[in-house]
C-alpha cells in the first residue's frame, strides 16, 4: 500500500455512490409500487379482453340453449323477456352488450298502466276458459 493513501478521499466517494445506490433503489421501489396498484389503461384494456375471449369459450362450451318464450300473463311476460336479454347477453361480447333496460322498462310500464279490473276480468275470462 502506498504511504500516502487518502482514506478520506475513498470515504467520501463510497459515500456518495452509496447515497446513489440508495437513490436508484428508492426509485425503482416507488415505481414498481405505483406500476402495481395504478396499471395503464392499455394493460387493463389488455387483461380485459383476454378474460372475455376466456369467457365466451368457457360459455360456448356449456353449449347454453335458448330460454322459452312462454307465457301466460303480462308477469311472466316481462320475466320471459328478462330471461331472453340475459341470454343474448351471456353470449355476446362485452362490448357489444345490451343491457334492456328500456325494453324492460317499457314492458313493465305496460303491465302496471292496466287497471285492476281489466286484469281480474282477464284472469277470470282465462279460468273461465280452462
Amino acid at each position: 500500500m502506498p504511504k500516502n493513501f487518502n482514506w478520506e478521499k475513498t470515504l467520501h466517494k463510497t459515500w456518495y455512490w452509496s447515497k446513489v445506490i440508495l437513490a436508484l433503489i428508492t426509485l425503482t421501489l416507488l415505481s414498481y409500487g405505483y406500476g402495481t396498484f395504478h396499471p395503464n389503461k392499455h394493460a387493463k384494456l389488455k387483461v380485459n379482453s383476454e378474460l372475455d375471449i376466456f369467457y365466451m369459450s368457457k360459455i360456448k362450451d356449456m353449449d347454453l340453449r335458448e330460454p322459452e318464450f312462454t307465457y301466460t300473463n303480462d308477469v311472466q311476460f316481462v320475466r320471459a323477456l328478462h330471461k331472453c336479454i340475459n341470454y343474448i347477453n351471456f353470449s355476446t361480447p362485452k362490448d357489444k352488450r345490451d343491457e334492456g333496460f328500456k325494453v324492460l322498462k317499457e314492458a313493465a310500464e305496460s303491465v302496471k298502466e292496466k287497471p285492476e279490473e281489466e286484469m281480474t276480468e282477464e284472469k277470470s275470462k282465462g279460468l273461465m276458459a280452462r
